[in-house]
């Protein structure tokens, strides 16, 4: 929401939203991807698109169906501390943005666009993965 209490435009303080997470696994994670702030405290920038993904993902009960956020570096690293666990999160995430898309390109009349097949989703997750590392 923006200063004069609209919604729906794309300026900073309308597309931003605060995201608190307190959480004993903060401790252990890395700290090079946030900006800290005072002894444990750290401040990260993210997008309202981010904060339905991570809460779905965190929860267990999945990504909302039209979500298009990520997780923050942080969260990741914190609750997924194995690489194993942040590839499954990550797949995860990666399939249902595959999913979107799909569905988007075909109900524009466009899915000749986007022919997903096995070779695209492990090179779409391998540069996904790769740049969360």
């Amino acid at each position: 929401m923006s200063d004069q209490g609209s919604h729906g435009g794309a300026s900073f303080f309308e597309s931003s939203t605060t995201l608190l997470l307190i959480s004993p696994k903060f401790a252990g994670a890395p700290s090079e991807s946030a900006c800290e702030l005072a002894g444990d405290v750290f401040s990260q920038k993210t997008d309202q698109t981010d904060l339905a993904t991570t809460i779905g993902l965190l929860a267990g009960v999945g990504i909302p169906s039209g979500s298009i956020g990520v997780p923050p570096d942080r969260t990741l690293l914190a609750f997924w501390p194995k690489a194993l666990e942040r590839l499954k999160a990550l797949l995860q995430l990666q399939q249902h943005l595959q999913r979107l898309v799909t569905f988007v390109l075909e109900k524009a009349g466009h899915s000749h666009l986007f022919v997903p097949n096995e070779g695209m989703t492990v090179l779409f997750s391998f540069q996904l993965i790769r740049s969360m590392w």
